[in-house]
């Protein structure tokens, strides 16, 4: 028997399109049921849903990068368990954050420099202003903002299991029903932006 690593080399390029194609159908159906949730009013179950549509996000993200790259690191355990990807997001989350902000703001200059050119002209102007805006936002990024971003996806785990279980915590029962608004409308920002980048 093999080890999981040789199992996805053995793939061919259309079985690995495929993987990515479900993984992106069943994050966006995730999603869909969370918002169903959402406007049924039951925020407890929408908050796990709009996680777990990030987390199959992540799924297509790795088995993209083992395609296009040819990357040779061990992917299986992202389809093993929760924690592998939630530590992805943890880890990635802003660092996703400043390279959209990089990029739509480098476009953006490069439209202002160049207004009447062809696109390749653009696109290689954009380029050249990505690294600088990139390395800027990553230094003026907030600590804070960081700190806040990587404790909600450090809590995303626990917060699946209040959102989806009767719980009894510190002599108290937790239900899930009793997930406020608030709560569901944040999983549903942060999974619209990792959504938006697959």
């Amino acid at each position: 028997m093999g080890s999981d690593i040789a199992i996805f080399q053995k793939l061919k390029a259309n079985q690995l399109i495929e993987g990515i194609n479900l993984s992106i159908q069943n994050s966006q159906s995730l999603f869909e049921m969370a918002n169903l949730s959402r406007s049924n009013g039951n925020f407890g179950l929408a908050k796990p849903l709009f996680i777990l549509s990030c987390e199959e996000s992540i799924k297509a993200f790795a088995l993209y990068i083992f395609f296009a790259f040819d990357d040779n690191r061990d992917i299986s355990l992202i389809f093993k368990n929760h924690s592998e990807k939630l530590t992805i997001l943890k880890e990635g989350y802003h660092l996703m954050k400043s390279d959209t902000k990089a990029m739509k703001e480098a476009f953006d200059q490069a439209l202002t420099d160049f207004p009447n050119e062809e696109d390749i002209i653009v696109e290689k102007r954009a380029k050249e202003l990505y690294q600088k805006y990139y390395l800027e936002i990553l230094n003026q990024t907030d600590n804070e903002t960081i700190k806040a971003d990587r404790d909600w996806w450090n809590n995303a785990n626990k917060n699946k299991q209040k959102g989806f279980y009767v719980g009894f915590e510190g002599g108290v029962w937790q239900d899930p029903l009793k997930t406020i608004e608030k709560e569901a409308t944040e999983a549903e920002e942060k999974a619209l932006f990792v959504l938006s980048q697959v």
